[in-house]
């Protein structure tokens, strides 16, 4: 579906309109067709109109019922930024078919949570994605916390922050997403929904202004956007500077093929352990069942030896396991110094008794989490 929210017209002519540059555009696709959102597009464009910048002035908003491909409630940031880029790409898409020369800007806007490593708490953002058909830039909004209270719904019965919102109390409501938001509710009305819409908007389009400052290498992907989890996950890893990495940093010239090969091994699994550690993290502050990213390699590093494969952990045998004949894994982790052994690095261990993981023995798992006694939800810990 494709729907016209208005058209900026200086001049009613059929001649190019003066002043208007090589950058101008001549749609804005936005991903969605929730009111709120679309307001704060037009809101956001109006602004680029008082400062003066004309590469907008002429520009059709179009809204696009497209699917953002990621769940309904985004669970995590990573989750949240692919389902801005998909919208983006997906109106674009839709834009292109039906005009074959038109400059177009695709826009995907996407709310989801956002967790704290520091304390474990959630918090709401909105991401806008801005796509040219070549290249993705983003941009987010503030953020603000989501009461505990709210959140135990979105956890444990699977709800968006609307119906949580209303499950708890907090709103009657059921198209809060389209009106003020939580934010609005919580802040008083001091800040709604259509102004932290607005700031991702805002933020993702800074681009426009200083094209050359964000020059980079065409992101433009054919197909669903790829997860940037496994990359930005690398990046993380090759980041830290361990005791293992400042070693064969400083060996990597004078080490023979021998020593280089161990530590080349050694720094692969510590890599890969790190990166298992971090999927479960967080996907623990996902819902449970929910499929996510692992791939085997990293898999092993942590749980190798419960397979009778190598690996560096010692923890094993805290854990039951099992490999069915088409290859898929089981690992099931009991009791809370089992379960500190292998999580002491997420905030909500504390609150698991038990969890589950289940392995497609390629690149995908689910995990399948009991809670702790003494503890009423998981969310309560957080």
């Amino acid at each position: 579906m494709v729907a016209t929210v208005r058209r900026r017209l200086k001049l009613i002519s059929n001649e190019e309109p003066a002043g208007m540059t090589v950058g101008s555009i001549d749609i804005i696709a936005v991903g969605t067709t929730n009111a709120c959102k679309v307001a704060a597009v037009d809101a956001a464009v109006r602004g680029y109109e008082v400062s003066g910048a004309n590469f907008l002035d002429f520009a059709a908003i179009e809204t696009h019922q497209v699917s953002s491909e990621v769940s309904a409630q985004p669970m995590t940031l990573d989750e949240t930024y692919r389902g801005a880029m998909n919208r983006a790409r997906n109106a674009y898409a839709q834009a292109r078919a039906g005009n074959s020369s038109a400059v177009i800007l695709a826009l995907g806007i996407e709310s989801g949570l956002n967790w704290s490593t520091v304390d474990g708490r959630a918090y709401d953002v909105c991401v806008c994605s801005a796509f040219d058909g070549t290249t993705f830039n983003q941009g987010m909004s503030c953020s603000f916390e989501i009461p505990p209270l709210v959140l135990r719904f979105v956890l444990e019965e699977g709800m968006d922050l609307a119906q949580a919102s209303n499950a708890a109390g907090v709103s009657s409501n059921p198209k809060l997403g389209e009106a003020e938001g939580l934010i609005g509710i919580l802040s008083r009305g001091r800040i709604t929904r259509l102004d932290y819409t607005k700031q991702a908007i805002e933020m993702a389009l800074m681009f426009l202004d200083s094209a050359s400052l964000y020059a980079r290498p065409a992101t433009a992907l054919p197909n669903a956007v790829k997860s940037t989890t496994e990359t930005a996950s690398r990046l993380a890893t090759d980041s830290l500077a361990t005791p293992l990495r400042r070693l064969a940093r400083s060996k990597s010239f004078s080490a023979t093929p021998t020593e280089r090969s161990a530590l080349s091994e050694a720094s692969r699994l510590d890599a890969d352990r790190r990166d298992c550690i971090a999927r479960l993290c967080s996907a623990l502050r996902g819902r449970c069942g929910v499929p996510f990213e692992l791939p085997v390699a990293s898999l092993l590093a942590v749980f190798g030896a419960a397979f009778g494969e190598s690996g560096p952990s010692s923890n094993c045998r805290d854990c039951s396991h099992r490999v069915d004949s088409g290859g898929r894994r089981t690992v099931v982790v009991e009791g809370r110094d089992a379960v500190d052994a292998f999580l002491a690095d997420s905030p909500i261990a504390a609150s698991i008794g038990k969890f589950i993981l289940a392995h497609d023995g390629v690149s995908s798992a689910q995990l399948q989490v009991d809670r702790a006694k003494g503890q009423s939800c998981l969310a309560s810990s957080l």
